[in-house]
């Protein structure tokens, strides 16, 4: 078809006094040349409805064309659907999408592919990438008899838009939508990040400038810079919107979880704070007083410094990590909020935590630890107290048996 209509568009150009005919178009053309020949020996007969002289009536041999006769061609073109005569003619066929890939317009001379660029062309392709992309966010459509109705909803209002325009209706400007259009396509229509609340905003703002500007398609292509601008506004305030949000309720998260955090390890704290007194009372208590069982009270006091040990190496220090931890994460996350002002009841009460309650913690915490000190040196001192005078005679009765014993190894050395 492709070459059909090539040989066509050719002899169209060498034709003089060209009238449009219901079938098709006729005009004139003179043989003077083999050239003539050669342009009627391309067309395929089914197109050649008539061709005659002019002076004779008498039908063209297409083999053997007499020279210097002006010959009569009528060309039917119900075999050629891309060939039109007319912009009208072409806008009728190619209103919503083009039918053909390769097409020739006779009152412009535009033959796609083939021409120069017409840059009302461009506007109109441009134009038909528009109408599919509304097509593409529509809620409903009717199509039928190469007519298109598009209708869009919204959660309060609705409007309907029939696709209807004139060749003249289709600023020239819309090259400059090229860009637009392709990345408004692709953020509308293919399965990208917030792709659905962006196709609601831009049905809003759609809506918003039909039932301001009027349900005409060709008002719209002229209102297309506002629609496009309302929705990128739009879509920034909803991501503005939606990222204090975000924020907003992370922020809340982590404080919650901080403040659990705080409350854990205090709980914790407070259960030691409890116990370790009463451990090393529970000790006191079971020295014998009376003197009467080193042994024991000797083991006890030992168990006492090194339940101490203990407590400092893995309890105290392992709180003490823990508010340290605490007190990082809150100063880091409160850094993360300085530049936002609508989060300003969420920094405060983190920073009352980082500078009211953890180092109220922290103080209790040393407080601890040096009743520990304190109690542990209580417990030595009465265990000393008690058995003072047999540790200094079993201390005494030891150095003197080391001493004897020198002695003896020493005269045996001697001897």
């Amino acid at each position: 078809m492709e070459t059909s209509l090539e040989n066509i568009v050719s002899l169209r150009k060498k034709l003089t006094e060209v009238a449009i005919e219901p079938f098709g178009f006729s005009g004139y053309i003179d043989s003077t040349s083999k050239n003539s020949e050669k342009l009627l020996s391309n067309i395929p007969k089914d197109y050649l409805r008539e061709c005659y002289y002019t002076e004779t009536f008498q039908d063209v041999d297409i083999r053997q064309i007499e020279l210097n006769k002006r010959i009569c061609i009528k060309i039917d073109l119900s075999n050629t659907p891309n060939y039109y005569r007319t912009i009208q003619e072409f806008l009728k066929d190619n209103k919503i999408r083009l039918k053909h890939l390769i097409f020739y317009i006779d009152e412009i001379n535009y033959f796609e592919n083939k021409s120069d660029k017409n840059n009302h062309i461009e506007s109109y392709k441009i134009n038909l990438k528009i109408i599919k992309l509304l097509t593409s966010v529509a809620n409903y459509k009717k199509e039928g008899a190469g007519n298109l109705e598009l209708f869009f909803y919204s959660s309060e209002q609705g409007a309907t838009l029939p696709i209807q325009y004139q060749w003249d209706e289709i600023p020239n400007n819309l090259l400059e939508f090229q860009d637009k259009a392709i990345k408004l396509q692709t953020e509308l229509t293919q399965q990208e990040e917030n792709h659905e609340e962006r196709q609601q905003i831009f049905i809003n703002e759609l809506i918003s400038v039909l039932r301001k500007q009027g349900a005409s398609y060709s008002i719209l292509l002229r209102n297309l810079e506002v629609l496009i601008d309302n929705y990128e506004k739009s879509f920034k305030l909803y991501l503005s919107g939606f990222s204090f949000e975000k924020i907003k309720t992370a922020s809340m998260e982590y404080f919650h979880e901080q403040t659990d955090r705080i409350n854990s390890s205090i709980l914790k704290f407070s259960t030691y704070m409890l116990g370790i007194p009463i451990g090393y009372i529970l000790i006191i208590r079971l020295l014998d007083f009376s003197a009467n069982s080193l042994l024991k009270d000797t083991c006890l006091t030992l168990l006492a410094i090194v339940f101490f040990f203990l407590i400092k190496i893995v309890l105290f220090n392992n709180i003490q990590d823990a508010f340290s931890s605490i007190d990082n994460g809150i100063s880091s996350f409160i850094n993360r909020l300085d530049n936002n002002d609508n989060l300003n009841e969420i920094r405060q009460e983190l920073q009352k935590q980082k500078e009211e309650i953890i180092p109220k913690q922290k103080k209790r915490l040393f407080h601890v630890r040096t009743l520990t000190v304190l109690i542990l040196i209580a417990t030595i001192l009465v265990y000393i107290s008690i058995y003072h005078r047999q540790l200094q005679d079993q201390i005494n009765t030891l150095f003197h048996e080391l001493f004897q014993t020198l002695k003896k190894i020493w005269l045996t050395i001697r001897n």
